[in-house]
């Protein structure tokens, strides 16, 4: 595995978050809104010894160890569609710490992008493009592109559609871990 380096890798951290707020303060009920956001901030703070929302987007890797951990130690059977996850959630609403996964759908898909006020997107294609990589740090041999397509839709149009050959993955599966599934460093391309 390829270490990523890059001097801007917090303000990356940092726009990640930003966007995610951003995108969240925009959002109808249905989705992943602020009121979710604080009210999952304050189980985070008492089930993780102070840990906020910002600080769990912003984790480090040796912080990700410690949520991880924390995480196991709630266990006990829940089920939602069709993952089993264990853990206890007395005092929260178990619909709010799946719609991080959710929130993650929206980012990661290929094609697709959370559309932000200042009418600029942000995805997964556009965080693999600003890391600057090009080649798969994980295996060190698939390359990482980024591909415009025209299409009769939107030929006449300044923005093509945008795809990457590369996917986003992560070191925490979202699957046993739902709560790491939007934080920065535990994202890999």
């Amino acid at each position: 595995m390829i270490p990523i380096r890059r001097k801007n890798l917090h303000q990356l951290a940092e726009r990640h978050l930003e966007s995610i707020l951003e995108y969240a303060k925009r959002s109808k009920a249905t989705s992943f809104t602020m009121d979710q956001i604080n009210t999952f901030d304050i189980w985070l703070k008492h089930k993780f010894d102070g840990l906020s929302f910002e600080r769990l987007i912003l984790a480090k890797p040796e912080m990700l160890d410690e949520i991880a951990n924390t995480f196991e130690g709630l266990k006990m059977n829940v089920k939602n569609e069709g993952h089993k996850i264990n853990f206890t959630l007395q005092d929260i609403d178990i619909n709010i710490i799946f719609k991080i996964p959710e929130l993650y759908e929206k980012f990661s898909p290929k094609d697709s992008s959370m559309k932000l006020k200042d009418g600029n997107s942000y995805s997964g294609s556009v965080l693999v493009e600003s890391l600057g990589l090009t080649v798969c740090p994980y295996c060190n041999r698939n390359f990482i592109n980024t591909i415009y397509e025209l299409t009769e839709d939107n030929i006449n149009s300044p923005k093509a559609i945008e795809r990457r050959t590369s996917q986003l993955d992560h070191f925490y599966p979202k699957s046993t871990f739902p709560i790491l599934a939007m934080s920065f460093y535990n994202l890999i391309p």
